[in-house]
């Protein structure tokens, strides 16, 4: 008797072992899915600043030339960022909502997938009855 309580005692040892270790993989691999978009993210931001800044450079360079005038030439510049600063600004509950809606489905696009997977199993046992 005590040979059967020990075996499954180790069974059940053994499975929430498993259980912790797979909680710890699925973590470990949701922590990395938002660092790499994190990162990807940033150096997107990081390439369009420059390619922002250098086409404003160029723009700024042209009006200048074609006013005669390199105040002007740039003081248009500076009032488009301006416009773009204040829409950016009047938007930003609509792009934080989507932003804040993109890090919510990366943490949790692995529970759906399952749910889903779930769900077509109870489906299927159902539609066998």
């Amino acid at each position: 008797m005590l040979d059967i309580i020990q075996k499954w005692k180790d069974k059940i040892i053994t499975l929430v072992e498993t259980k912790l270790r797979l909680m710890q993989l699925d973590f470990i691999e949701r922590v990395s899915s938002v660092m790499s978009n994190f990162i990807f993210l940033m150096v997107c931001i990081l390439l369009g600043f420059g390619i922002f800044l250098f086409v404003g450079l160029g723009i700024a360079e042209f009006f200048s030339e074609l006013l005669g005038s390199n105040g002007l030439g740039y003081l248009i510049v500076a009032s488009f960022y301006l416009l773009i600063g204040v829409l950016l600004y009047l938007l930003r509950k609509q792009i934080l909502t989507k932003l804040s809606n993109m890090f919510i489905s990366v943490l949790t696009e692995k529970y759906d997938d399952e749910e889903e997977a779930d769900g077509d199993a109870r489906i299927s046992t159902t539609d066998k009855k």
